[in-house]
């Protein structure tokens, strides 16, 4: 069930309070915020409401919307929360040579394509396109797992499945769209990209209609005094040293220590207008809360931090009227409500973060014996998994979607069982689920698959290179064209239709690419006899199902499973003379092979039809994977594949 739009921005009334208000939290009361459990609201709750929204109405602006008018409530950032325009801090998942994952606040996730980084660099790009001597720097020379980046959502879409999808861009023309030159100051700190690689320095994008930026060679030395390389379209945290002109000549710096250490001042002139993600700021807890603190700072703003983005040790410590150092999260457009981080690890501008759980991957693990110790109105659970560490479920995956909410039933609950979803760089945190269609998921995750298993999907789509089939919510794979049948079809439109239910055989995986090959061969998918899924699979004499890649005056070449593949000679063809090898046999055929020598070593191998069909003594097939549907136990997570490989 849904919560409404007011409950998810709920407002709440001017900062001051009257003398009777009973609002303010005891310390003993949020000793622990991860140890809270809030039940449904009481009549009086409810009535202090109706006195606050009295209250609220007299703040309202012209359009009849409160602009960063203090929150009667704390809850995470969800993703229908989040809008076009909107400012997020975001650190790199993964990098791949057209796009970057990017972990957003409160463990959404965007993809941050390679056409908006900057106009220097698309230029670049264009350029590339129309001339083979211009020299290109890919993502991966760019950004890498860690960094943290300031962003802007550029687009909100829908995948085909339906899923969200964030689409951001780093664009200093976007991010920096309402930083004017007159309201440039030295101390500033503003993100950038590289424009142009000059002599002496750079020139930096930071997006400022009328200003040029530029970044002195000796502003960007390591701490061995060399020179830091930096290439066009690369992406920077600047602190602004001098500005001159008006603003129209700005001088910059990348100094680490100077950039971790600048905060942003009123002097500075910093608004809700131009404020951005990533600024340091000073702030005064104004209200403690089960799930977070209210903030005001610079003066006048008022800001709010959820538990996740509290120091876990600290959050005993935090009460009315302490002064902390935060770091601003995220600047909802439309409301100016504003989220902040009291995070260590997100206190130094410029610097990363792990973009990886200490420890092994966990992602996909099924966990039983989870307690809940705490429970967060409008945004989730906290899990104690058994080794005592700790995740987080999101409110929507408390129930199965078509379920009626019961937040008491699920944490009166003494155990529960969950499955890990994801791991959250920004709050260093795992989400998980407890939903049971999502712990009895077969295949979670492209790791969670292996050659040679069976599997059954769902036809998506027909394409020119084949058909696109899907496993799960977040796992396709292709069956290339010349594995739609037995035969080469012509109209696979006529035997395929969209929704219709195949089993295929796994080919090939390649979980980093999220890459996943698949073969609707009956002749492979039925098979019995011993699989080859390495070059130590194939040892002389055994004999196994493979199809023809290549046919050739002086042999075929035969293909098997994860790209192992060995030589049929000219004379090892067929009992019979064979002059003309692609007279008798075609690319994707299937066929009997037995092996006659290998060499794991140096991937090379002689392979006979002519003995596999005389019938050479061949070793029993041996179960190199459970391949029956329902009894896989690998265990993994699911991201969106992105597009058709090639």
């Amino acid at each position: 069930m849904m919560a409404s739009a007011e409950e998810d921005f709920p407002r709440g009334g001017t900062a001051k309070k009257s003398a009777d208000s009973k609002t303010t939290v005891g310390r003993a009361q949020v000793d622990n915020l991860f140890q809270v459990h809030e039940l449904t609201e009481s009549k009086k709750r409810k009535g202090r409401d109706k006195d606050e929204s009295r209250k609220l109405k007299k703040q309202k602006s012209d359009g009849g919307l409160t602009l960063n008018a203090p929150a009667k409530t704390v809850e995470i950032l969800h993703t229908k929360n989040v809008k076009e325009g909107m400012l997020m801090l975001g650190c790199v998942k993964a990098v791949a040579d057209f796009e970057v994952s990017v972990g957003l606040p409160c463990g959404l996730q965007g993809f941050l394509s390679i056409r908006n980084i900057s106009d220097s660099y698309t230029k670049l790009l264009s350029d590339q396109l129309d001339s083979d001597d211009a020299e290109i720097c890919s993502l991966p020379h760019l950004f890498h797992p860690g960094m943290v980046l300031r962003c802007a959502v550029a687009q909100l879409d829908v995948t085909k499945g339906g899923l969200p999808s964030i689409q951001l861009s780093i664009n200093p023309k976007l991010v920096n769209k309402s930083v004017t030159s007159s309201s440039l100051k030295a101390g500033m700190v503003l993100s950038g990209c590289v424009e142009s690689v000059e002599d002496h320095g750079c020139i930096v994008d930071i997006g400022v209609s009328g200003t040029k930026a530029f970044l002195p060679e000796e502003a960007t030395k390591t701490k061995q005094n060399q020179p830091r390389e930096l290439r066009v379209g690369q992406y920077l945290t600047c602190l602004v040293e001098a500005v001159k002109n008006d603003g129209r000549v700005v001088r910059l710096s990348v100094n680490p220590d100077a950039v971790a250490q600048a905060c942003a001042e009123p002097k500075l002139g910093w608004s809700l207008t131009n404020l951005l993600p990533g600024l340091l700021v000073k702030a005064t807890v104004k209200k403690v809360t089960k799930h977070g603190l209210l903030l005001d700072f610079l003066s006048s703003f008022s800001a709010q931090v959820d538990f996740m983005h509290m120091e876990p040790e600290q959050t005993s410590t935090y009460t009315e009227g302490l002064q902390v150092q935060a770091c601003v999260l995220y600047v909802e457009p439309s409301t100016r409500l504003v989220g902040l981080t009291l995070r260590r690890y997100l206190l130094q501008p410029g610097s990363g973060i792990d973009p990886v759980p200490a420890g092994r991957d966990r992602v996909g693990e099924v966990l039983k014996g989870c307690k809940m110790i705490a429970m967060h109105h409008l945004s989730g659970a906290v899990l104690e998994l058994p080794d005592g560490s700790r995740a987080f479920v999101h409110r929507n995956h408390l129930k199965e979607p078509n379920e009626p909410a019961n937040e008491n039933r699920v944490y009166a609950a003494p155990e529960h069982s969950c499955r890990i979803l994801n791991f959250s760089p920004m709050e260093q945190i795992h989400f998980a689920s407890l939903r049971k269609s999502v712990i009895e998921k077969l295949f979670y995750r492209y790791q969670d698959l292996k050659a040679g298993q069976v599997v059954e999907g769902t036809v998506s789509s027909l394409l020119s290179q084949g058909m696109v089939v899907h496993l799960s919510d977040h796992i396709k794979g292709l069956v290339p064209r010349t594995h739609l049948s037995d035969i080469v079809l012509k109209n696979p439109e006529k035997k395929y239709v969209p929704g219709m239910k195949v089993k295929c055989r796994v080919l090939s995986v390649e979980p980093e690419g999220k890459k996943l090959y698949l073969t609707r061969k009956k002749a492979l998918v039925e098979s019995s006899l011993p699989l080859f899924l390495s070059y130590s699979d194939a040892r002389p004499g055994r004999v196994s199902h493979g199809f023809i890649v290549c046919v050739k005056d002086f042999g075929c070449i035969v293909r098997f499973y994860n790209d192992v593949k060995g030589l049929v000679p000219l004379g090892e063809l067929s009992s019979e003379p064979i002059v003309h090898p692609e007279e008798a046999f075609y690319v994707g055929q299937v066929l009997k092979a037995a092996v006659l020598q290998c060499d794991p070593e140096r991937s090379k191998m002689i392979l006979s039809f002519k003995a596999a069909v005389e019938g050479v003594a061949v070793e029993a097939a041996e179960p190199h994977v459970d391949c029956e549907v329902g009894k896989v136990r690998w265990k993994g997570s699911p991201r969106v594949l992105k597009g058709i490989w090639k």
